[in-house]
Order: structure tokens, then C-alpha cells, then sequence
């Protein structure tokens, strides 16, 4: 399969050489032309003619100029004759014979020996002869000079064709390079798509060409793709946990029924009874029944994890939510809610489920600093086209051991004290509330200093970043 490049290049041989072939043939006709000019023999006769037909006049001229003067010269006052417009003078140097000096000026001796100088006022013939000289001169050095002109064109013709064919073909080999190189870059990016890689793509890609433009697609279906690929995986996890909760609790409620009336039963006779079991049946009561409360709070749990119901999504706007959310919470000795600068964004959201995904992190937040008060933060940006609501605390971070999957179900740091104990849904919950509205929620940063999570929103002109 021909290259790309091997194609751009082949084309640009064969147009350089199709312009070059016409330059030839144009430059040969005009050669051509030139020595047809050069070589044409009634020209140069009818030039050599009428130089040869001016000297005749000329010399005919002169010749009767000299007539009518040397007739003057017997004279007494050879000054005073009128001969075709000449005007005689003394001549100002000797004169030993009558002469032409040029072709208008004639010096000639009287009868009594006295020079004069006549100077007519013909026409000047000197010129013309000059110019058709010029004109023959020329005419046969272009004649000489021809096959050595066309010589010298087709030299310098050749090699400025070959010199241009050369950096075509440098050109477009760099070109080539270049093309391919990013060609092949995406073709390595489109496998580790294909891998189910989601990194983003490489530099080399990057421009406002075709292939810049190839790879901007490629790099927002990659980033789709992994969206979804999420999701998928978050939705298989919810389904296989839901119906693990939906067991369990099953399995819990069945005996609890008959276990809560052993308690009350025990409570009954130990409170009525007698003896030296008193005690003991009392105390055995009252802990069976506090088991059974821990256990139906279990089932509650797991009943209500597994029936999850889906959001019902409505326009509004989001931070409205938020703001009635820390209103709402907002009590002396209990969370310090604070709430930062952000501008309004339409985002369509179910208002309850996303009330719940805050409720979830602010009392996380402030399980893990008790005793102390937690401060939670709340604010607004935009984000590569999306709307992300960062959740901050100053709780002291999450433990190590749970960040890799601290969104999964049943995972949970908190099991010293009844009043403590949680199952492990509060996080999956939220990020799968998050999930069903097209976004995400990630833990963007933790430490001593606290957390910070981020509730990402789909935008109408953007896509979340998953």
C-alpha cells in the first residue's frame, strides 16, 4: 500500500516536471524565433541597401557642393556666393587642398590664396549610417551568438529542473516524515484505545491540520469511552452488591422476627421472675434486644441500598441546591458549613439525590473529627466543559489503606462503638447517584489537612471528564 507521503511526493515530481517540460518548449520557441529573426536574409539585405544608397547620396552631395564651391573659389569674394545653403567664412586653419572635414564642412583655398570654410546646413547623414551599422553589427553577433545562447539554456534549464525536482523531493520527504510519524503516533494511540487505555493523546499528534483534528476526535472518544466503561463497571458493581444487600437482608430478617420475641420474652420473666436468674435474664434480654435493633437498622439499610430508585432529573440550578443544602444544616455545635463564590449554572440534577450525596460526605467529614466541629467548604468552577462542586473538610484526611477503593460498597473505618458503626454504602451510594446523572465523584485530594472531593456535572456545550 502506497504511503501518504509517497503519493504527495510523486505528485509533486510529476507536476515540477510537466511545468518544467512547457518552460523547455517555450523557452526553444522563443530561441527559435530569435534565430529565425537573426538568420533572416531579406532584412539584412534591405538594411545593407539602403546604408549602401545613403553613402551614394551623401558622397553625390558632397560632390556637387565642391563643384559649385570650387567655381566660387575664382571669384574676388568667394564669401558672397550663395551655394546650397552654405555659409562661407575664413577658414581658421591653413588650408593646402580643397577637403572635407566632416560631413558638412568643406574647406577650400581662393584664387589670391585665402582659406575659407564653407559649413552647410543639410540634414546629417552620419547618424543614420551609424544606426544601420549598429543594426547590421548586431544582427550578426546575435547570429554567432545563437547556438551558443541555446546551449547555455538548455544547461541552465536542466539544472534548475533538476535543482527543483532535488528540494521537491527533500521537501516532501521531510513532510512525509513528519506526516507519517504523527500517522503512526495515532495509530498507536487508536491501539491502546483499543486496549482500553485512556491517557491522553500524544504531542507529536497535536496541530490544527487533519490529523490534529483526527486526534482531538480520537482523544474526546477515548475519554467517552472510559466514561462509559465506568460506568459500566460501577453499574455491574451496584447491581452485584444490591442483590448481595438484597440477600442479606433477606437472610437477616427471616430469624429476627423470632429472636426479637425470645428477647422480649427473657426481658419479661427477668423483670417478673425470681431467684438468682433474675439478673442474668434481664441483662440477656436487654442485649438481645439491642442486637436485634442493630439488626434491623441493618436490614433497613441493606433494603434500602438495594432498592435504589433512579434519579429524577429535573433543570435547576445546581448551587441553588447546594445553598438550600447548608441552610438546611446549618445548626449551632454541628457542622460549619461556608459556602464560597460561585456563579449560577443551569445543570439538570435531582435535587433530593444530590442533597443526599452531600449529606453522605458532610457526615463523614464529621464522624471522623469527632469530637471536634468540622468546617465543610463548598465551591463552584468550570472544568473542561464540565460543572464540578468541590466538597473540602478538615477532617484529617482518609486513611491510607481505603483510598484505592474507598468507593465500593461495605468498605468503611468506622466500627468502635455502636453509635459509630456503618456499613460501607454512603460513598457508593454517592457515586453512583453521580454516575446516573451523567458525571462523577471523585476523591481529588486528602491529607492531614483534610479532604476534598468533586461532584462533576455534564455542561449542555461539554462532557464531563470521568
Amino acid at each position: 500500500m502506497r504511503s501518504i507521503g509517497a503519493r504527495f511526493a510523486l505528485t509533486l515530481v510529476l507536476t515540477s516536471t510537466a511545468v518544467g517540460v512547457v518552460g523547455f518548449l517555450a523557452g526553444q520557441s522563443a530561441l527559435v524565433r530569435v534565430g529565425a529573426l537573426a538568420d533572416d536574409q531579406e532584412v539584412e539585405t534591405a538594411l545593407e541597401d539602403g546604408r549602401m544608397a545613403l553613402r551614394d547620396w551623401s558622397k553625390l552631395r558632397q560632390a556637387g557642393a565642391a563643384a559649385r564651391l570650387a567655381a566660387c573659389a575664382a571669384e574676388a569674394e568667394p564669401e558672397r556666393c550663395a551655394v546650397d545653403k552654405a555659409t562661407i567664412r575664413p577658414s581658421p586653419v591653413p588650408v593646402q587642398q580643397p577637403r572635407w572635414q566632416d560631413e558638412q564642412t568643406y574647406d577650400f583655398r581662393a584664387a589670391d590664396g585665402r582659406a575659407f570654410r564653407a559649413v552647410f546646413a543639410w540634414p546629417a547623414l552620419k547618424p543614420q549610417f551609424d544606426k544601420l551599422s549598429d543594426v547590421l553589427a548586431r544582427r550578426e553577433h546575435l547570429a554567432q551568438l545563437l547556438p551558443e545562447l541555446l546551449a547555455s539554456f538548455l544547461a541552465t534549464f536542466a539544472l534548475a529542473l533538476l535543482g527543483a525536482a532535488v528540494l521537491g523531493l527533500a521537501a516532501t520527504w521531510l513532510l512525509s516524515r513528519r506526516v507519517m510519524r504523527r500517522v503512526r503516533a495515532l495509530i498507536a494511540y487508536t491501539r491502546a484505545i483499543g486496549d482500553g487505555a485512556s491517557t491522553p493523546a500524544p504531542a507529536a499528534t497535536r496541530g490544527k491540520d487533519e490529523v490534529g483534528l483526527l486526534a482531538q476526535a480520537l482523544e474526546r472518544m477515548a475519554l467517552d469511552l472510559e466514561a462509559t466503561r465506568r460506568r459500566l463497571i460501577l453499574t455491574e458493581k451496584m447491581q452485584s452488591w444490591q442483590q448481595v444487600a438484597r440477600k442479606v437482608a433477606h437472610e437477616i430478617k427471616n430469624p429476627l422476627t423470632p429472636i426479637s420475641l425470645v428477647a422480649a420474652e427473657l426481658t419479661r420473666r427477668g423483670e417478673g421472675g425470681g431467684g438468682e436468674d433474675r439478673g442474668f435474664l434481664a441483662e440477656a434480654g436487654r442485649v438481645l434486644y439491642e442486637e436485634c435493633t442493630s439488626l434491623q437498622r441493618m436490614v433497613h439499610e441493606f433494603t434500602a441500598f438495594a432498592r435504589l430508585p433512579q434519579p429524577q432529573i429535573a433543570a435547576g440550578d445546581v448551587w441553588e441546591t447546594v445553598k438550600d443544602f447548608a441552610q438546611r444544616n446549618a445548626a449551632p455545635g454541628g457542622p460549619q458549613l461556608v459556602l464560597g463564590p460561585a456563579a449560577p449554572c443551569e445543570v439538570p440534577h435531582d435535587a433530593a439525590m444530590i442533597a443526599q450525596v452531600l449529606h453522605n460526605l458532610v457526615n463523614n467529614a464529621a464522624r471522623a473529627k469527632l469530637p471536634g466541629v468540622v468546617t465543610v467548604r463548598f465551591a463552584a468552577e468550570r472544568r473542561h466543559g464540565a460543572l464540578a462542586i468541590t466538597v473540602s473538610d478538615d477532617a484529617g484526611g482518609v486513611p491510607e489503606g481505603l483510598r484505592g477503593n474507598l468507593f465500593d460498597a461495605y468498605v468503611t473505618s468506622r466500627s468502635t462503638g455502636e453509635s459509630e458503626k456503618g456499613m460501607g454504602l454512603g460513598l457508593a451510594i454517592a457515586r453512583k447517584i453521580l454516575v446516573d446523572h451523567g458525571g462523577a465523584l471523585d476523591l481529588a485530594a486528602t491529607g492531614p489537612a483534610g479532604s476534598t472531593f468533586v461532584l462533576s456535572f455534564p455542561l449542555a456545550d461539554g462532557s464531563a471528564a470521568p
